[in-house]
């Protein structure tokens, strides 16, 4: 009979699973470049930290709107083709944001829109990635492979948050102080790797 716990490590040995789980981490470090890099040029285009808010904002209200209806979807549907739908329709949305930087016709409205479809597509890619775990390995395996699914999004998030580098560059700067390397003159805030709901609002003075 076959034993209804199975060890954690175990989702690894079924090769589906491990490329879904590798997939995953390098779909949140696609996104978390994606969001830092967006922040960025809105807020030059704009120089407003309001406009920051409204695209959080403009990200958040498809997700919102559309949770009724994204699971509904997950269970009728092909889960792999709902996937490859949405992750089509980021790297669309990716490729045209560089297109119109490149170009020069980006305006503020148009990220939004954009976002806003990301927004949408993730909506439904989420639940979507956590109904497909069941066909990637076996029942037994089912609650590893999703606490495994739950770490990934963490790990993605840390390896692609650039304010840890930063943590890392003040630590060495507090230590290179103490030794008496401390700067002269008045500090300059790094805007680098803050949230972009937040970096725009510090300011030298």
């Amino acid at each position: 009979m076959t034993d209804s716990i199975a060890p954690a490590g175990s989702a690894f040995s079924y090769r589906a699973f491990t490329m879904f789980w590798i997939g995953r981490i390098v779909s949140i470090l696609s996104f978390q470049m994606l969001v830092v890099a967006v922040g960025w040029q809105l807020y030059v285009l704009t120089d407003s930290a309001l406009d920051l808010g409204l695209l959080g904002i403009a990200q958040f209200v498809p997700m919102l709107l559309l949770t009724p209806l994204v699971g509904h979807v997950a269970d009728r549907y092909d889960n792999r083709m709902i996937l490859l739908v949405c992750q089509l329709a980021e790297a669309a949305a990716a490729a045209i944001l560089a297109l119109g930087t490149l170009m020069g016709w980006l305006d503020p409205l148009t990220i939004y829109i954009i976002m806003a479809l990301v927004g949408a597509g993730r909506a439904f890619e989420i639940p979507t990635m956590v109904a497909i775990i069941p066909a990637l390995v076996p029942r037994p395996v089912v609650p590893a492979a999703t606490a495994w699914f739950a770490s990934s999004n963490q790990i993605g998030m840390i390896l692609g948050d650039p304010r840890i580098q930063d943590r890392d560059d003040d630590r060495d700067a507090s230590r290179a102080r103490g030794r008496g390397g401390g700067w002269t003159g008045k500090q300059v805030p790094s805007f680098r790797g803050m949230n972009p709901d937040v970096r725009p609002i510090v300011r030298g003075g």
